[in-house]
């Protein structure tokens, strides 16, 4: 075993997470590296709500076994505790990597050429390292293109994935009160998904959820029907739902008592992995992963005419 290890962080949202575990699972066993991972994305579900000071200090991250249980890294025989060397960490044996490589460079398309020649070496550069502690933090799923991801999207996969208990307690609290087959869409009508969705389809398709409705969206379309979103009691003022969300006697969807997004998100994942059917939004890779998983490719942008 190489005897730098790799200080990795989780950045961006659910999906991005997931894909950048699958790369440094992917880079750290086929080139021999330790690795262990620090911190993960850490989003306000309200964010009328004031950030603890703590995650705030700590550019909206928190430690990643508040979203995983460490027994999901565990498995991998070169998998270091971050807990375990965290104080042993100091200026003098790291090399902060992604500061002086990364940051700035990533998506900057005037660095096409350099950051193709970082991942190109990336194994020489860490090898080469003369420092014991070597930080990427997050991103590096972007960057790290020696992993073929696709074929690690399965179900086999995502059942290694352990959730922090209190994503697990919200899940099966909610489940006990499904007691019936449903369909599940993924609904995406937030601000952050317009620049992806107008960069890949020339614009975002939000219609109201009753349009959504009044489709045939489903093989079976006499199942109720758990809707994934954001905040769905606010959809009505928000003219994206007809009637108050009480109102529709045919459809599912949780009030969470967890206070930060991808928690929620990965709540909503778990919900979707036992519907019936899914159909979700093409831009989104949260839909594209489910539609993956589930082998299907129902997406309502598509199937619906603008």
């Amino acid at each position: 075993m190489n005897n730098r290890l790799l200080i990795f962080d989780l950045g961006g949202g659910f999906n991005d997470m997931i894909k950048t575990l699958i790369s440094i699972i992917d880079f750290t066993s086929k080139h021999n590296f330790q690795f262990t991972i620090r911190y993960c994305t850490c989003r306000a579900q309200d964010k009328t709500k004031p950030v603890p000071e703590e995650i705030k200090k700590n550019c909206n991250r928190y430690e990643v076994t508040n979203l995983f249980d460490e027994k999901t890294f565990l498995i991998y025989e070169n998998y270091v505790s971050y807990h375990k060397i965290k104080d042993e960490v100091t200026k003098e044996n790291s090399y902060d990597f992604h500061r002086d490589k990364i940051m700035g460079n990533l998506f900057n398309p005037d660095k096409k050429s350099y950051m193709d020649d970082i991942t190109k070496n990336l194994s020489t550069i860490f090898k080469s390292c003369e420092k014991k502690y070597i930080i990427v933090s997050s991103g590096f799923c972007f960057y790290a293109k020696t992993c073929r991801i696709l074929e690690k999207w399965n179900k086999d996969f995502y059942d290694t994935l352990i959730p922090n208990e209190k994503i697990i307690d919200e899940y099966n609290t909610i489940m006990k009160t499904i007691n019936e087959p449903y369909n599940f869409i993924h609904y995406r009508y937030e601000e952050d998904m317009r620049g992806l969705a107008t960069k890949n389809q020339g614009e975002y398709y939000t219609p109201p959820l009753d349009v959504l409705f009044e489709n045939d969206l489903f093989k079976n379309n006499t199942y109720k029907i758990y809707v994934a979103t954001s905040t769905i009691e606010q959809l009505h003022e928000k003219n994206l739902m007809y009637k108050e969300v009480g109102c529709y006697p045919n459809l599912l969807y949780k009030k969470s008592s967890l206070d930060y997004f991808d928690e929620n998100a990965w709540v909503d994942f778990k919900i979707g992995l036992r519907a019936e059917e899914i159909c979700g939004f093409s831009s989104s890779g949260f839909s594209d992963t489910l539609n993956r998983l589930k082998g299907t490719h129902n997406y309502y942008d598509k199937k619906i005419c603008l």
